[in-house]
């Protein structure tokens, strides 16, 4: 290889069998009083692999090193697959079992790959300017199945409502431009970039009257970007800078998650990706403290939200694009020392939102709220320390539902051992357990009070080695695309 050229191979991956256990209860209410209710049980064992191949290249084209020609090559192969056995149990107003239990099995593979490649050109100018220039192209393939079938005299046998096969196909190509310079004291960042999207969605379910959704759109992404300092303790920086968020792959996924006759979850195929515009304002004191006012508008922002058919009375989770969303934001980011063994980082957070909806017959929303974050470090001895974190949120509303406060707590005790290359640690997340979502939703013809908790309380112990250098130079990638592998529905 020539001075000054670099190719490097990285392959990365993970194998993960995750048993989930599940329990929900539906009651029924007729003209206000109880009916009856559904106890859900559900077991699924779920098994998934990634693994990731990355080729990257870096090369001068001038013995100065002040152009530089860069290209990475990805591929990634995504395999998940889900066994899960379901039973409905059916209950009368007096909690007596009634009518015979409900059995279900689902099986739902889904195998994604990922293929992108981008080729970046960086000319310096003097000491402190640059231009760069590049393009980018990913190509996405997702193949899913779900078979769903019920016990039926002895024997599993399909549903074909709930069986279903989903194909979705993703091209996205952009080209960028991009200069950051320092005259005098100020420094400038601006870039642009111009993206094209293209994807086709294919389901065979005779639920979907649109079997095939073809979609392209074309943006165009201004970012900017102005610093400069005041006198000798402050630094001054604005900045705007237009984003896009696109859903996960199985968000777009219609599969239908059974949970019993009332509550399904299910994907969105139609679901579009929101815009955000970030205006903001900030100044470093004494390089140590941070005052920031921030106001962010998110166009056609998408969410989870519960849609409920006023005469099967199902009410299904779902995603979905809303309307648009406004937030200003007063932050401020405080490293306190209060000894030389005890420190503090506080990131305090005001904020005023509004939420305007699509939907004529949901008015717009307000609401104000501010979150204390604390992170503390205390250093019993030379080897023990102690790490806590402390979080609350006021009560506030979010999305379409009104929230509780919530608060939280966890601890972390570390031990430095082997010259300080290991340490042994013990952590307790969520000492109080008091890490749960406690909401009630009014929205178009919902009336949802709800309680969400997942098992964040526990303990865990660990220990860390370093071998070789301290300060080891690893390359670690997480193309936009891998990012969206999130896990979606429960299937």
């Amino acid at each position: 290889m020539a001075k000054g050229q670099n190719i490097g191979f990285l392959v990365s991956g993970y194998y993960n069998n995750t048993p989930i256990d599940k329990a929900n209860t539906t009651i029924v209410h007729t003209n206000g009083q109880l009916d009856s209710s559904i106890f859900t049980r559900s077991s699924i064992s779920r098994n998934i692999s990634n693994m990731s191949y990355d080729l990257n290249y870096k090369g001068n084209l001038d013995r100065a090193g002040h152009s530089v020609l860069s290209g990475n090559a990805d591929y990634v192969d995504y395999h998940r697959h889900s066994n899960e056995m379901l039973q409905n149990l059916f209950f009368d107003a007096a909690g007596q079992n009634e009518n015979n239990s409900v059995f279900y099995q689902d099986s739902s593979p889904s195998h994604i790959t990922i293929r992108s490649a981008n080729l970046d050109f960086t000319q310096h100018v003097g000491n402190s300017s640059h231009f760069d220039l590049g393009v980018k192209s990913s190509r996405v393939s997702s193949d899913n199945q779900i078979d769903f079938n019920q016990l039926i005299s002895g024997s599993y046998q399909p549903v074909p409502d709930l069986t279903d096969h989903f194909i979705y196909n993703e091209r996205i190509d952009a080209a960028y431009a991009g200069f950051e310079g320092k005259f005098n004291k100020t420094t400038l960042s601006v870039s642009l970039r111009d993206e094209r999207t293209s994807s086709n969605a294919f389901s065979v379910s005779p639920n979907h009257p649109n079997h095939e959704i073809d979609t392209a759109y074309n943006n165009l992404f201004p970012n900017i970007s102005l610093s400069q300092p005041v006198g000798k303790n402050h630094l001054l920086t604005a900045f705007y800078t237009r984003t896009i968020q696109r859903p996960d792959y199985q968000d777009l996924n219609p599969f239908v998650g059974y949970v019993d006759q009332f509550y399904y979850s299910t994907g969105n195929p139609f679901l579009r990706p929101d815009y955000v515009n970030t205006y903001q304002v900030s100044d470093l004191i004494n390089d140590k403290y941070k005052v920031s006012l921030m106001t962010r508008v998110t166009n056609n922002f998408f969410a989870t939200i519960f849609e409920q058919d006023n005469v099967t009375k199902v009410y299904t989770a779902t995603k979905a694009n809303l309307g648009t969303h406004y937030q200003y934001q007063l932050e401020f980011n405080l490293p306190i020392v209060i000894t030389r063994w005890w420190n503090i980082d506080a990131d305090i957070q005001v904020f005023h939102e509004k939420y305007t909806y699509t939907l004529d017959t949901v008015p717009a929303k307000t609401t104000n709220g501010f979150n204390i974050y604390l992170n503390q470090s205390i250093k019993l001895s030379k080897k023990l320390s102690l790490q806590l974190y402390d979080e609350y949120e006021s009560a506030t509303y979010y999305i379409i539902s009104d929230y509780r406060p919530l608060f939280f707590m966890n601890a972390a005790l570390s031990y430095a051992i082997l010259n300080n290359k290991g340490s042994l640690a013990l952590g307790w997340s969520d000492i109080f357990n008091t890490y749960y979502n406690k909401y009630h939703t009014y929205y178009a013809n919902l009336n949802i009070a709800e309680r969400d908790q997942l098992s964040t309380r526990m303990v865990l112990a660990t220990f860390k080695y370093h071998f070789g250098s301290s300060n080891p130079r690893v390359r670690n990638r997480n193309t936009q695309e891998q990012s969206r592998l999130g896990e979606g529905s429960e299937n």
